[in-house]
């Protein structure tokens, strides 16, 4: 009966220590994986980590604005994208411990409102004195979070069993009257 008992510890022992150098191995790596990847690309143990970070808006490393956290990488970005955001930043901070939460929640944005527009293009002045002012950019892009397998979008519907497709706001084309 001893003999028994401490086969089976031997082999519990065996086993969980090799799972646990997998683990450790894999979180070793995963880090280093996400950097200028596309979400879709990942791992399921990378996408299962990367859709466990949680968004803060705070200063870090002389930069302000959104950071999605993982652990102690901080990956940041002009403004939150939901669920989760698809590619990942070129510019992390690693910190040591993470701050507590502040006591007042952070804005809210929903991804419909989210919209980028670009700088004012610069007026030059030709040498005969007239105003040449170069076209207007086109418009700023708004996306929307699309999940194919239920037919609906971000927030209405919360989860995804798939990974989120992002799709246009406003559909191309006139918009009909």
């Amino acid at each position: 009966m001893k003999k028994i008992i401490f086969l089976t510890l031997s082999l519990l022992t065996l086993f969980s220590n090799s799972y646990a150098d997998e683990e450790r191995h894999f979180r070793e790596r995963h880090f280093v994986e996400f950097h200028d990847r596309d979400v879709h690309c990942f791992h399921p143990r990378e996408l299962r980590v990367w859709e466990r970070g949680r968004w803060i808006q705070a200063t870090r490393g002389g930069l302000y604005g959104w950071w999605w956290v993982i652990g102690p990488r901080w990956f940041y970005y002009t403004a939150p994208i939901y669920p989760y955001p698809m590619m990942v930043s070129e510019r992390v901070v690693f910190v040591n411990a993470t701050p507590p939460v502040s006591p007042v929640p952070p804005t809210y944005v929903s991804p419909q409102a989210t919209t980028i527009v670009p700088p004012s293009p610069p007026m030059y002045v030709s040498p005969q004195a007239t105003t040449v002012v170069p076209s207007s950019p086109p418009p700023a892009i708004q996306m929307r979070y699309f999940c194919p397998s239920l037919n609906g979008y971000y927030p209405e519907i919360a989860q995804c069993p798939e990974p989120w497709r992002r799709v246009n706001a406003i559909p191309p084309g006139p918009i009909a009257r």
